[in-house]
C-alpha cells in the first residue's frame, strides 16, 4: 500500500509540472523513472505514457505509470501476499493515472 501512496504522489507532482509546461517532458519522464526505481520498481517493468509538450491551455494533459515492484515478485514475496504457495503465481503490479488541465500558453 506504502508503494502504491508514493506512486500517487508522484504521479500528483509529475501532472502539475505537466500542466505548467503543457506536457510530459522528458527530463520530467526521467526523473519520474529514477524516483520508481528508488521506490523499488523494477526498472524492466515501468511504462509511462503521458501527453507530449504541446498542449495549451484550456487542453487536457494525462499521465499513467505502471510498475511491478521488483522486491514483491520473488516466491517468498508472492506467497506472503497471495496467502499460500499455490496462489503465489500472480504478479503484483502498481497502476496510477490521472489527468490535469493545461495551464500553459505559449512556447
Amino acid at each position: 500500500m506504502t508503494i502504491y501512496q508514493h506512486a500517487e504522489a508522484y504521479k500528483y507532482e509529475t501532472l502539475s509540472k505537466m500542466a505548467v509546461k503543457g506536457g510530459l517532458t522528458a527530463s520530467d519522464r526521467q526523473e519520474l523513472i529514477k524516483k520508481l526505481i528508488n521506490l523499488g520498481a523494477d526498472p524492466e517493468t515501468i511504462k509511462i505514457t503521458g501527453s507530449s509538450p504541446t498542449v495549451y491551455h484550456p487542453g487536457e494533459v494525462t499521465l499513467r505509470i505502471e510498475f511491478m515492484p521488483k522486491d514483491f515478485n520473488s516466491f517468498t514475496a508472492k506467497t506472503v501476499i497471495n496467502g499460500s504457495p499455490s496462489q503465489g503465481s500472480e504478479t503484483v503490479r502498481i497502476g496510477v493515472e490521472g489527468s490535469a488541465i493545461s495551464s500553459k500558453t505559449e512556447d
